[in-house]
This record gives C-alpha cells, sequence and structure tokens, in this order.
C-alpha cells in the first residue's frame, strides 16, 4: 500500500484554507513555535510549518533558543507568550 502523503498534505491544506476563510476574525491569527535546539531536522521541519502558516495568512512567529533551558525559565518563556493578544497557539519543537 502507498500512502501519497502530498496529495494528503495538499487536502487538508485547502481544508484548512476553507475553514481560514470561515473565520470572522478582525486580526491574524498567531502561532508562536518556541524551537529548542539547533537539529537541522527540527529547523527544516519548523520552516514546513512557517511556510504552511503564511500560506494560511497565519502569523507565524518563531522563538529559536539554541540550548535547553530549565524548566522555571521554560514555562515564563511561553506563559508571557500566551497572554499576548495576539497569539492563539503555541508549538514546542524539541
Amino acid at each position: 500500500m502507498v500512502i501519497e502523503g502530498t496529495k494528503i498534505a495538499s487536502y487538508l491544506q485547502k481544508l484548512l484554507q476553507k475553514e481560514m476563510k470561515s473565520f470572522k476574525r478582525k486580526s491574524r491569527i498567531g502561532l508562536a513555535t518556541y524551537l529548542i535546539g539547533q537539529s537541522p531536522e527540527q529547523l527544516s521541519y519548523v520552516k514546513i510549518k512557517s511556510h504552511i502558516a503564511s500560506k494560511l495568512k497565519i502569523n507565524f512567529q518563531l522563538i529559536n533558543l539554541k540550548s535547553t533551558p530549565n524548566y522555571i525559565k521554560l514555562a515564563n518563556l511561553i506563559r508571557q507568550k500566551a497572554f499576548e493578544p495576539t497569539i492563539n497557539g503555541i508549538i514546542i519543537q524539541l
């Protein structure tokens, strides 16, 4: 069985575009992504997310933390971003 990821991704992207158009928002949706570490694979994955967010007209913010912060520092960073009125979602990419 062959799973055609490109076709599935295209279908899901079109579905999301329709859903985004149905939102009655005055401002753009905001997505903050914390990239923790410097792995090329992680960076590639986040770039894909950024590209898709751009296509969906989602404000994408990348916060790149070169090394893993302690739990309290990371929790505080996330809490600060969570209370920003322009942010509707947060991704933590390890």
